[in-house]
Parts: structure tokens; sequence; C-alpha cells
């Protein structure tokens, strides 16, 4: 609501406000309990940003069905109470020749040395690769699974393929996310039990903050970069590997 309380403060002051994640469609976000409120305070912004069209216009649907409003449809504008707010799709990439450079540089040179050196990654001939914050939305789980049922399709790959999933834990005091997170070690636990020798063990997890240095060279080691997720708004991981694949 904070929109609201600065243009009741100071209504010459223009706010943005971008949603970063993706808007549902009407049907679902009519179950939010505060769904007024919410719709209230980001109607207050003078610009609403989204990732894709798609979630731009699944929002104005939305603020049709639950608000009394004027949707004007050919400036993508909202509007309510004298007030006009335009929504507005920005869709998102990455610094390619930024990721060119960093790549090629000393550091991720001497991470990678490291990286080939740790425990789980040793003898591996293909490194498959997740990045992601541990959340319920990226698939991790699926993922996972997907990994297992590839294991038991081919077991020519057992002692030959590993998979690395990295991330940083989020949301922990959540209970859906701790929830998420004891779902992922278990499956783990039983995959490795399942498939792992005394001398490979099949999936690892690597649950940290990543510095930069350290996804640039997880990207160029990697042979398969798995991005699963369930629900996303601009995913850039499959962005940035993708580039760098091109060179490496």
């Amino acid at each position: 609501l904070l929109a609201r309380y600065l243009h009741e403060a100071r209504p010459d002051v223009v706010t943005g406000f971008f949603w970063h994640i993706p808007w549902p469609n009407p049907e679902i976000f009519r179950i939010c309990p505060m769904k007024h409120e919410l719709l209230e305070g980001i109607l207050a912004n003078d610009l609403v940003g989204f990732h894709i069209r798609y979630h731009r216009d699944n929002f104005l649907a939305t603020v049709d069905q639950e608000l009394e409003c004027r949707i004007d449809r050919e400036h993508l504008a909202v509007m309510r109470r004298g007030h006009r707010t335009r929504a507005r799709a920005f869709p998102i990439s990455v610094d390619f020749e930024a990721i060119s450079r960093d790549a090629t540089s000393a550091e991720v040179e001497a991470v990678m040395a490291e990286m080939r050196d740790w425990v789980a990654l040793r003898g591996a001939r293909a490194i498959c690769v997740g990045v992601d914050r541990f959340d319920y939305t990226k698939g991790i789980v699926e993922r996972l699974r997907a990994f297992d049922r590839l294991l038991e399709l081919h077991p020519e790959f057992k002692g030959q393929v590993v998979f690395l999933q990295a991330g940083e834990p989020s949301r922990t005091h959540i209970e859906e996310y701790r929830r998420l997170n004891e779902e992922v070690d278990a499956l783990v636990e039983e995959i490795n039990w399942k498939h792992g020798t005394e001398t490979w063990t099949p999936v690892s997890l690597v649950r940290r903050p990543l510095r930069y240095q350290e996804v640039l060279a997880l990207y160029r080691l990697a042979s398969v970069m798995v991005v699963s997720s369930l629900h996303d708004g601009m995913n850039q991981v499959s962005k940035e590997f993708e580039y760098l694949t091109k060179f490496y």
C-alpha cells in the first residue's frame, strides 16, 4: 500500500511498481483473501510493469472483473477514482557482453579448476546442473525425479553422469518452503542410495549463495543445464547458459 501513502503525502511524486512473478488469470486470483487491498495498492502507482504481455493482460482482466473501474485497452491503462495507472510489459534479457568477458576471466578459470576437484564431480564425463533458489515453483523435485528415471531407463549412464543442484535456500521460515527442502533432501538420499556406488554419487546439492564467478564456472562446466520451472516470469538462467555454450 506504499504508493497510496506516498501520493497522499506528495501528490506530485510519480511512482512505478514492477511485479516480478507471473500474474495469474482472474479465476485463480479471485480466491486471494486480500485481493481488493492488493489491487488497490498496485493501482495507486502511475506505472505497473510485468515480465511479459500475458501477465499484463491477466492483470488488466483481473482488475476489470474485481473493481469498479474503466479499462483503456488502447492505451493499456486503468482509470479508477480519477487516477490513471498504465500497465506495461518489460521483457528483460542479460548483458551478453559482460557475461562473455567475465566468463573468460582468470578468476572464473581458477574457480573451474577448484570445482573439477570437487568429490561430487570427479570422473564425471557429463555434468548436469540446476541453478535456482530452492523455491517450489522451480520444479526441483520434478527434475530430480526425471534424473532418477533417466538412470532407470539408461543404466549405462551410471558412473558417467552426475547432477549438481546449486542454489540458495529461500524463505525457510515458511512451512511450505521447509517441506520442499525436506522433500528434496529425502529424494536426493533415495536416488543416491538406489543408484550410487562407492566411487560415484549421482546427485549432489550445493545449498548456499553462489558468487557470480561460481555461477559462470558452473555454466562452463555443465554439459546440460536443467531449467524446469513449473511457472516463472523471465528466467535468466537459460539465456545466460545458452549464450555461453555458443563459445565453449
